[in-house]
């Protein structure tokens, strides 16, 4: 779990992420291109100029 805190500006490129829970952080302008993501909750976070190209995802929850 990430709990309030900034992570902005980073490229988190083919990263796999399994049961993670991102709880009012601040991704804005962060890189998830080509990740594979599976049970990842999204709950107030900021958004703003994500890339979520070409992610593979099972289970997302904003």
């Amino acid at each position: 779990m990430y709990r309030a805190g900034h992570m902005t500006k980073c490229f988190m490129r083919t990263a796999r992420l399994i049961n993670v829970d991102f709880m009012f952080v601040n991704l804005k302008n962060t890189s998830f291109k080509s990740s594979r993501f599976c049970k990842v909750v999204f709950n107030g976070c900021n958004l703003k100029d994500v890339d979520f190209h070409h992610v593979c995802v099972k289970v997302l929850i904003f």
